[in-house]
């Protein structure tokens, strides 16, 4: 339910680039009373929550001239916990979507804002042998959709300076013998 995502792209060309991003998100498990008896176990505080750390390629279209819509897959690490007392455990995870950014006028192209980003997760991490009342160990899969916004800081210089070039010219250009 809460959560953020911090990622950074670096474009080979002016559509394909490879992106990293970091992402983290929990899910705090309150309680509404006492606690049934096991293995109905109920707890309290913060049971769930994980972390990724992706990489991958993106790709951007330019349909306008401040209208930047793109899309994106990611895969690599995992870092999942919960739902009962399974500490947190490194796995594997992808995820892919897309989004919308619109360039801010008057910031020289150098901000936006996401107008939304709606990404599809999938993590895995194998806590070992399932433990009685099933309150550690298991294998835990979380599939998330995420829908973000934000600022997007855009870095670098869009127009590349022209190389600086040299030319002569001989007057007169007809030269005769002698």
């Amino acid at each position: 339910t809460r959560g953020y995502i911090a990622s950074g792209a670096y474009f080979f060309t002016d559509h394909l680039g490879v992106q990293a991003e970091f992402s983290h998100s929990e899910y705090p498990l309150g309680t509404t009373g006492p606690s049934p008896a096991p293995p109905a176990v109920q707890l309290g505080g913060l049971t769930d929550s994980f972390y990724t750390v992706e990489a991958g390629p993106v790709y951007r279209f330019f349909p306008t001239e401040h209208i930047i819509p793109f899309v994106h897959l990611t895969g690599g690490g995992a870092k999942v916990a919960g739902p009962k007392f399974q500490p947190l455990t490194w796995g594997y995870g992808f995820t892919y979507g897309g989004g919308v950014d619109v360039i801010l006028p008057h910031t020289g192209e150098h901000v936006a804002f996401r107008l939304a980003q709606l990404d599809f997760g999938y993590m895995h991490a194998d806590q070992g042998a399932l433990q009685q009342y099933d309150l550690a160990g298991g294998t835990q899969i979380v599939t998330a959709l995420r829908l973000s916004t934000g600022l997007v800081f855009r870095l670098g210089n869009e127009n590349p300076v022209q190389a600086k070039s040299l030319a002569c010219d001989a007057t007169p250009s007809e030269v005769y013998a002698g």
